[in-house]
């Protein structure tokens, strides 16, 4: 270098002016963000540490800002690459790791709220990004979208320009391509089936629990006059519907940001339940399957320019059941046929409003009407050489339950809420039973009884709930439930051969409930849910026309007391196996056990009842759209060993109203 001065001068040149070259060209690279204008009520916090700051115009914006909307808030933020975010009312986001240029830059993570997004291309040339909220990712290459997270985490993509591509954060491979005017939705607990189908699953959501048709007609037709009668099994509590929740506790119905519905089929089929020994028929066979149906409409939309949500539910019920058993020897014939058929309609109206500066209390109003009607129809034969037996058993009954529930829910953080209820019902149910009996051997001639009876049950509910969710970690999801009803019931029942018999009585229930919901890997989800509780009755002697029931000494009493006990566990498992294919399994096993105590000449027997039964299904599914799936379910009751097939829709939809002024 000493010999060449020019080289030496030239060297020196490069390498004070390289480090300043590519420093420039850094610097061209490196993407800002500012905020453009400010409406209303919006607030800056630098990190989750710091305290709030008001949002000004101008402001520069970095990695981990937090920006928080009002009711009436919005804030448009300007990229430098001539891109632009509008955070909507409502909303919480978290600016990302945007600075530095990668394969795609993290622009967003959408906590709660809807944002309006514009990306350019730059000068022509690929500007990837990738935004994030609870549930799902949004790649992005210049386009124009909307994206609409809920309180739950349930997430909706709406593209106006150019395409995007969304995938749930736990299934990373199951992508979709959704082009201008299409919609994706994201659930957090993906698509797994929260019900056993088949024909009788219905019956407030079990099987055919008691073993026969009889005392699973009466324990339905009785469970709506009663409320106490039934403790159901707990499914997927540790997960968010926020359609199934806003019918439980309607304060639940603030979570929805856009007019939402959504609609669910059930129709299943299965043969008859039949016992009879090989080779040997009847001449008058039952209907070929049973069946039941069981759709289900939900809808729910903001008004527009408040913080109210309106909506309600229309659901129905149709089932048929047959059991028979029918078997014959040279000198002996026996038959056994019964049949059951239910029909029931329900409709619910709800209103729910939040309540706070960042909305996160809210309450809730529903009411909401049940009524139907159910047949339970018995022949019974039994005839030999030496006597012949026959009898009819028919049964008629009408229902119908009012009740008003009021709600309560306040969200600790996205993911962590809280909610109570409080629910008054009215419930009554006219019930008329006929039978009539015709009996001969060889010792009396032919005779015949009849009878006949009208039974009226109403009563007066009031029950207290809560429940609980959160997630102890990114994968893990739990929650507990619980609730305590108090009724008060009246029963009368009426037969001409017979004065009037009337009881006014208490009933006490308590359950509790928790659940686990844990993604073992990004396509299996695996979920455990168990429930328990216990139920009290304290009826009194039954008096007739107001009498002494000492009148009746001689007679048995109806039960004086009633206490039972029920315990479930239920297990589930999707597993996500190619692009829009799905599977699913379910187990779900129950005990009850009852105690039965009844006056009889002064003196109190009692007795035990004891039920159990398991329960399983598998399923395969398809997504033929992101709003619509279809699933095949193969159940089956191991106490029967009769098989029923289903087909569960889902179709959900947008209308694109939205509660932000």
């Amino acid at each position: 270098m000493q010999g060449h001065p020019i080289l030496f001068r030239l060297a020196l040149a490069i390498s004070l002016f390289l480090p300043a070259a590519l420093e420039s060209r850094a610097q061209n690279n490196v993407l800002n963000a500012q905020v453009r204008s400010v409406t209303g009520v919006a607030r800056m916090y630098f990190n989750h540490q710091s305290a709030a700051f008001p949002l000004k115009r101008n402001n520069l914006l970095d990695p981990g800002n937090i920006i928080e909307t009002g009711p009436n808030g919005r804030v448009v933020i300007s990229l430098s690459d001539g891109g632009q975010i509008t955070v909507m009312p409502n909303s919480r986001v978290v600016l990302k790791n945007f600075l530095v240029p990668h394969s795609a830059r993290e622009l967003l993570d959408i906590i709660v709220g809807r944002v309006l997004v514009k990306i350019r291309h730059a000068g022509g040339k690929p500007n990837p990004f990738r935004l994030n909220s609870p549930a799902a990712s949004i790649a992005v290459r210049g386009t124009e979208f909307i994206v609409d997270v809920l309180l739950s985490g349930e997430t909706l993509v709406v593209v106006r320009e150019g395409q995007d591509e969304v995938w749930p954060l736990n299934n990373p491979g199951n992508k979709r391509l959704v082009t201008p005017g299409g919609q994706v939705i994201v659930r957090p607990g993906g698509d797994i089936s929260s019900a056993f189908p088949g024909p009788g699953s219905e019956l407030n959501g079990r099987a055919r629990f008691y073993g026969n048709l009889e005392d699973d007609y009466q324990r339905f037709v009785d469970s709506v006059a009663q409320n106490s009668n039934e403790i159901s099994p707990v499914f997927f509590s540790a997960f968010a519907d926020p359609h199934f929740d806003s019918l439980e506790n309607p304060a639940y119905a603030a979570d929805f940001k856009n007019a939402e519905g959504r609609l669910l089929m059930l129709p299943s089929i299965s043969a008859p339940y039949r016992l009879r020994v090989e080779g040997e028929s009847r001449s008058e066979d039952p209907a070929r399957f049973d069946y039941s149906v069981s759709p289900q409409l939900t809808f729910f939309t903001p008004i527009p320019g408040s913080r109210l949500v309106v909506g309600g539910a229309a659901s129905a019920l149709r089932t048929r059941l047959q059991d028979v058993t029918d078997f014959q020897f040279p000198d002996y014939k026996y038959l056994d046929y019964q049949s059951l058929r239910l029909n029931a309609y329900n409709i619910s109206f709800i209103a729910a409003y939040s309540f706070g500066e960042r909305g996160r209390t809210s309450a809730g109003m529903s009411i909401d009407r049940l009524s139907g009607d159910g047949i339970y129809f018995s022949d019974h034969r039994a005839m030999a050489e030496s006597f012949n037996d026959q009898y009819i058993d028919n049964s008629n009954a009408r229902f119908a339950r009012t009740r008003l529930t009021l709600g309560l829910v306040h969200r600790f953080s996205e993911n962590k809420k809280i909610g109570l209820y409080y629910r008054h019902g009215v419930s009554s149910s006219d019930q008329e039973n006929q039978y009539r009996q015709t009996y001969e051997d060889i010792f009396h001639p032919r005779a015949s009884y009849s009878s006949s009876g009208n039974t009226n049950i109403s009563s007066l509910s009031s029950e207290l709930g809560i429940r609980f969710r959160a997630p102890l970690t990114r994968r893990l999801y739990y929650g507990v439930e619980g609730s305590y009803l108090y009724e008060r019931i009246r029963s009368r029942r009426e037969t001409p051969d017979q004065l009037m018999a009337q009881k006014r009585y208490l009933a006490r229930r308590g359950r509790l409930g928790a659940g686990l919901g844990y993604f073992l890997t990004s396509k299996i989800l695996l979920n455990f849910d168990v429930a328990g509780g216990l139920s009290y009755n304290t009826e009194p002697v039954a008096n007739a026309a107001g009498l002494s029931a000492s009148i009746f000494g001689s007679f048995p009493t109806s039960p004086k007391s009633s206490r039972g006990e029920f315990l479930s566990a239920h297990a589930a498992i999707q597993t996500n196996l190619w692009r829009d294919l799905f599977l699913t399994a379910s187990s779900l096993t129950t005990f009850r056990r009852d105690f039965i105590s009844y006056g009889f000449n002064g003196f109190v027997y009692g007795y035990r009842n004891a039920y159990d039964t398991q329960l399983s299904n598998a399923g395969i599914g398809w997504n033929f759209k992101p709003n619509l799936a279809v699933e095949y379910l193969f159940s089956i009751d191991h106490s029967y060993r009769i098989p029923s097939h289903s087909l569960k829709l889902r179709y959900s939809f947008n209308l694109g109203i939205t509660g932000e002024k």
